[in-house]
């Protein structure tokens, strides 16, 4: 059988009333009222309005760098099938028929070729859904390619290629007008005229 030895701690007497003399003049403590749980909440509610609003803006401007990622694309595209159209036109110097249609090429696939619109009519390029459009060569690289098209327009050939006084007025004036990219991307339209004899 084991013994289990008891220790007792004597306190002095005076222990209980020094003990009611500190508490007595002590400053009182205030109460809890849960200050620190509604200043934490609302910190909290602040941080996330500011990562909200940081990640509202980093959408906005991922969406903007494709915009202008787009926009330079087809302005590329258009102005490559700009170039392409004045070659073309330069080496076949096609003649426009009594209304829109094809014209033969020397160098690639016939023109859609329109005569000299009427002053009072509305211009043909103002009308995108016509059927005077034609398709350019695709621009870009594969999967990603964009396919400019062209309104072609013969105004006539009774044009001074010089601009010297007394030039002969026997060169034909063109209208090109390159629509590239639309749909969900950005398009971008250009328009040149080009003097060829």
């Amino acid at each position: 059988m084991r013994r289990t030895a008891t220790v007792r701690l004597a306190l002095p007497r005076q222990f209980p009333r020094l003990y009611l003399h500190i508490q007595r003049h002590m400053p009182p403590q205030p109460k809890a009222r849960g200050a620190a749980l509604v200043v934490s909440l609302m910190m909290l509610a602040v941080i996330l309005v500011l990562g909200l609003a940081s990640m509202r803006l980093a959408t906005t401007e991922e969406r903007m760098a494709g915009y202008t990622q787009d926009r330079q694309l087809a302005f590329q595209a258009a102005e490559a099938a700009l170039r392409e159209l004045e070659d073309r036109i330069a080496q076949d110097k096609p003649v426009a028929p009594a209304a829109c249609g094809s014209a033969p090429s020397l160098t690639g696939s016939a023109f859609r070729i329109c005569p000299a619109p009427a002053p009072s009519s509305l211009p043909r390029w103002m009308q995108p859904a016509a059927d005077e459009w034609g398709e350019a060569s695709p621009v870009g690289p594969a999967g990603a390619q964009i396919t400019p098209r062209y309104l072609l327009e013969h105004l006539g050939s009774q044009f001074a290629c010089d601009s010297a006084p007394g030039a002969a007025q026997d060169c034909s004036q063109y209208r090109i007008t390159v629509r590239a990219g639309g749909g969900s991307r950005a398009e971008v339209m250009l328009q040149s005229l080009y003097l060829s004899n």
